[in-house]
């Protein structure tokens, strides 16, 4: 017994779910519409002519009834109703006006009729009904005998109705006949040769059968072992016991060499075979002949018997045992133990659980209400939820900016910092930044791109459909799942909500299906991200190795004051150093979000960022910023320049300063007016900046860093 590495265990787990799953779509049925029994127009004419048209109608109406059960049974369709539509649609009229409860598990749903993958028509393009009768001389007396024969004719054609493609037509001929006779002495009302027409149609129907279902699904064997040939037809299907079967392998595709187009597959003959068991669900043969018969080998009814050369009571003996065992092994032919199949399959492919998803969602359409983004956001975070996943809505993000926006304006109220938040959420970089400080490891950006209605209004005589308006109504949705990371796209896709409405003679319904359609569109996404789940592992926010530290520093573009140096006596000189101005406090968001104050130092992660820098007196500076994740920190200076406000404010309290000269010692009222420059740097939040000043000559230290940092 060996184990398997738990790895490949998933592995091999989700591939046979993803098997199991892909042959139970492949194994529904497909579905067939029975239309169009009719004779050709001159057909009816000669039969209208000889008195005949009511028979043949009644053979076309009870071939077209019985076709439909026939096709059913044989287990390879499913029917879908045409003839009894209006009834149908009647009842799902009732189910529809409100007298009906609607979540009952029998109730009908309108606008939810099956459509049909195929259509048979059957054209007949020939039909006689001849009656004989004569008087005969037997014992009683003369006997009135009557005998009755029908001929009909046509061809059964099948189309693929959704390329309009006809998949055949194949001819048919059905003759039957009717012997009736009375004896002398008996009075009768009506023909016993009327039967005939009830024969006519069974047999129309059943030949019809075979060559529909023949056309889409030909005949296959399914086992073949010891000789014995097991196939998918049926006895419904007009199998019987001592039938020769010929069985034939597809060869290569036939191209024509004139249009390219194909013709199909090369059929070989490799063997023949005599029915021994005509059942309910399959039927088995005896291999009379075997050249190479194995399960996929097509089937096919030979009436005439087998062909000359080939003995009828030859027998063979072969098997194909190419079918898969129940059990799985190694290239070694050891055992492998998969415990808990399914269970760690699903678990497998579940990458949601243990994420953190930041959700964001946002529409093009003027159509959908205002609420309708929080209605798609709350119900597409509810099912991501129930899935495993933490998700960060948007009015979480918007709270969240007070956990890490410090003690300022933007940890509460509706200032113009959380207007900003507000804008900065409709930016993708953004949304990084917001999902990335609240520790997202993904984001999931939602976008409705249309809402739209349209009418259509349909009436069939034919059908017995009155006229009917149906309005349906689209809603069009695209996400991406973006990493958490440097904001790249993962994987994405659309989903699309669909919902009818219809109105009719007996029925009116008026409804706002929005409601209804961001339900549905959520559903459909979340279903869509969670099933992109092996994805996710790509998903991962940025690691400290991923992260870089970034220093802002500023300065006043143009702006500066003269040194003024304090001696050793105390006097307040003024030098002939001109010291520069830098703004300070000056608040910096980084892609639309608030992180702190400059001059400072941040852990951004590597990539382009968007800085966006805004201080009382100077005009905003927005600038875009490369981190290159180097080692130590990066430091990036900016000039700002004073905005018209702010230089109105600077020529108004830097006055004092202008008619200074060098050398010159500052007396008590000038010092006065000094300080209260002074004041109003602190106020405005500006900073002299006195770092590399060097009084040698004067030997003092800088009055301005005396003053500034009382």
């Amino acid at each position: 017994m060996h184990l398997m590495p738990k790895q490949a265990l998933r592995a091999l787990a989700s591939c046979l779910l993803l098997s199991l799953c892909a042959q139970t779509a492949l194994a529904q049925k497909s579905t067939m519409a029975v239309r169009g029994f009719q004779a050709t127009p001159a057909v009816r004419d000669a039969a209208s002519a000889s008195g005949t048209l009511n028979a043949l109608d009644q053979i076309l109406q009870g071939a077209q009834i019985q076709l439909e059960s026939a096709v059913q049974r044989g287990g390879k369709f499913d029917i879908v109703a045409r003839q009894d539509l209006d009834s149908i649609l009647k009842e799902q009229d009732l189910a529809d006006s409100g007298l009906v409860d609607r979540l009952s598990p029998g109730a009908a749903r309108s606008l939810a009729l099956a459509g049909a993958r195929y259509l048979a028509v059957l054209t007949v393009n020939g039909f006689q009904d001849v009656t004989d009768t004569t008087v005969l001389q037997k014992q009683l007396g003369p006997t009135r005998a009557e005998r009755r024969s029908v001929q009909i004719s046509g061809v059964v054609k099948v189309f693929d109705t959704t390329t309009g493609k006809m998949l055949t037509a194949t001819p048919l001929q059905i003759d039957k006949n009717q012997l009736d006779e009375i004896i002398p002495g008996v009075d009768r009302d009506g023909r016993k040769t009327q039967a005939i027409l009830a024969t006519v149609a069974s047999a129309l129907a059943g030949e019809s059968s075979l060559s529909i279902t023949d056309a889409v699904f030909p005949p296959k064997v399914i086992a073949y072992t010891a000789g014995q040939i097991t196939f998918n037809r049926v006895k419904s299907s007009g199998v019987s016991p001592g039938q020769i079967w010929e069985v034939l392998l597809a060869g290569q595709e036939l191209l024509d060499p004139d249009t390219g187009a194909s013709l199909g597959r090369e059929q070989l003959s490799v063997g023949w075979a005599r029915v021994i068991d005509a059942g309910e669900r399959f039927s088995r043969a005896q291999a009379i002949v075997d050249n190479g018969i194995a399960r996929g080998s097509i089937m096919k009814l030979h009436p005439g018997g087998l062909p000359p050369g080939i003995d009828p009571s030859s027998t063979a003996s072969g098997s194909d045992t190419s079918v898969m065992g129940q059990g799985l092994s190694t290239g070694s032919g050891e055992k492998v133990v998969l415990p808990e199949l399914i269970d760690q399959a699903a678990t497998s492919m579940n990458g949601l659980t243990g994420k953190t998803l930041a959700i964001f969602t946002r529409t093009l359409s003027p159509k959908i209400p205002p609420r309708g983004t929080a209605v798609l956001e709350s119900s597409i975070s509810a099912c991501l939820s129930g899935a495993g996943a933490s998700v960060i809505s948007r009015s979480d993000v918007v709270n969240g900016v007070a956990r890490f926006s410090g003690d300022d304006a933007n940890s509460g109220g509706g200032g113009s910092e959380s207007r900003a938040v507000e804008e900065a959420l409709s930016n993708q970089s953004s949304a990084l930044r917001l999902a990335q400080l609240l520790g997202a490891d993904g984001i999931i950006v939602v976008t409705m791109t249309s809402y739209n209605d349209n009418r259509r209004t349909f009436e069939s005589d034919e059908l017995g459909v009155a006229s009917t308006t149906v309005s349906t109504y689209t809603l069009r949705t695209a996400y991406q799942i973006l990493s958490g990371d440097n904001g790249a796209s993962v994987f994405g896709g659309n989903a699309d909500a669909q919902v009818s409405l219809k109105e009719t003679a007996d029925l009116v319904e008026r409804t706002d299906p929005i409601d209804g359609l961001l339900a549905d569109a959520s559903q459909k996404l979340c279903r869509q991200i969670s099933s992109n789940a092996a994805s996710m592992g790509s998903v991962v926010a940025s690691s400290p190795a991923a992260r870089s530290s970034v220093k802002v520093e500023l300065f006043a573009s143009g702006l500066e004051v003269p040194d003024i140096v304090v001696t050793e006596d105390g006097e307040k000189v003024v030098g002939s150093t001109r010291l520069p101005i830098a703004p300070v406090g000056a608040r910096i968001y980084i892609d639309g979000v608030l992180t702190g104050a400059a001059p400072s130092t941040f852990s951004l992660s590597k990539g382009v960022h968007r800085l966006r820098i805004d201080h009382p007196l100077f005009s905003p500076l927005e600038e875009i910023v490369n981190v290159r994740g180097e080692d130590g920190t990066q430091t990036f200076t900016f000039a700002m320049a004073l905005s018209p406000e702010g230089r109105q404010e600077w020529e108004r309290n830097v006055e004092v300063l202008e008619s200074l000269r060098t050398g010159e010692v500052l007396r008590d009222a000038t010092l006065i007016r000094v300080r209260a420059f002074a004041e109003f740097l602190r106020n405005s939040r500006i900073d002299i900046d006195t770092s590399e000043v060097r009084n040698l000559n004067l030997g003092g230290r800088s009055f301005w860093g005396q003053v500034l940092g009382e």
